[in-house]
């Protein structure tokens, strides 16, 4: 999902996986920014790992090969076919954890599939692996990469410093392309897919009015005047003109909105709520 500036990888697939089972109200995780991604600590048995908050990534827990056997973790002889967003595909081992820990929030034999992005040149924790829907589909979360933290809960609850029920809200779908949303950029609808594991957002170039684009060097922006969800205007968002092949939509809303903004997902109810900071 990501090139120079989009770098990445789009796991193909969805695996079964018991909802989390919150202990207290809700969890918070300190959130680090590394490489324009969020990225949270993972414990599994005595190595904490950090790995990226991936709402773009399908399995429970990805971790890179070396950490699998690091850990202690049984290869179960399944794998899986992975399609890269840029073209081609890996195949991926799965392997069984008996437990991974994300701040107080326990989670007992969860099974996940081999992290394969070794290059150099990407963030340190996007070569650890990911935490993705597998995982978050079934939770709520609220994402602040301003305050540094995520917080995982049943449902949203109103405080002093998230009032999500006063924000506004739009409505979304995970289904297997992703979280998915209706979006109007100058009128016209596309369907895009909200993103972490992308580093900035992205559109597809034959969907940029021409002479709306701006160069820079060789590469190709458009910032729409009207940016809309449910008939409610969003301000300004600016995309990366980049073609992909996965997932099989529009656009994407990665790093740069998510930089501006608290973003709120109750995924299990299909609703998302934002607030510019």
């Amino acid at each position: 999902m990501r090139s120079a500036a989009i770098c990445g990888l789009l796991l193909v697939g969805c695996l079964s996986q018991a909802p989390p089972r919150f202990s207290e109200a809700a969890v918070e995780l300190p959130l680090a920014i590394d490489g324009n991604l969020p990225a949270v600590e993972l414990e599994v048995g005595t190595r904490r790992v950090p790995v990226v908050l991936d709402l773009g990534g399908f399995d429970t827990v990805a971790l890179r090969p070396d950490l699998v056997k690091e850990v202690g973790a049984t290869y179960t002889g399944a794998s899986k076919t992975q399609g890269r967003a840029f073209g081609g595909v890996v195949r991926s081992r799965e392997y069984e954890l008996p437990e991974v820990r994300l701040g107080s929030l326990v989670l007992k034999k969860v099974r996940g599939y081999e992290a394969l992005n070794d290059r150099a040149d990407l963030p340190q924790a996007f070569r650890n692996g990911y935490v993705g829907l597998g995982i978050l589909r079934d939770t709520c979360l609220i994402i602040d990469y301003r305050a540094s933290k995520v917080v995982m809960s049943r449902a949203f609850v109103d405080s002093a410093e998230y009032a999500v029920s006063r924000w506004p809200h739009s409505t979304v779908r995970v289904g297997g392309d992703g979280v998915v949303s209706r979006m109007t950029l100058d009128g016209v609808e596309r369907i895009v897919v909200w993103d972490t594991g992308f580093t900035y957002s992205v559109l597809r170039p034959r969907l940029a009015p021409p002479p709306r684009v701006e160069k820079r060097g060789r590469q190709g922006f458009y910032t729409p005047d009207s940016v809309r969800l449910d008939g409610v205007e969003l301000g300004p968002l600016e995309f990366v003109l980049v073609d992909f092949q996965q997932p099989e939509v529009d656009g994407v809303v990665g790093y740069n909105f998510f930089r501006d903004h608290v973003v709120c997902f109750d995924l299990p109810r299909g609703v998302v709520a934002w607030k510019r900071q």
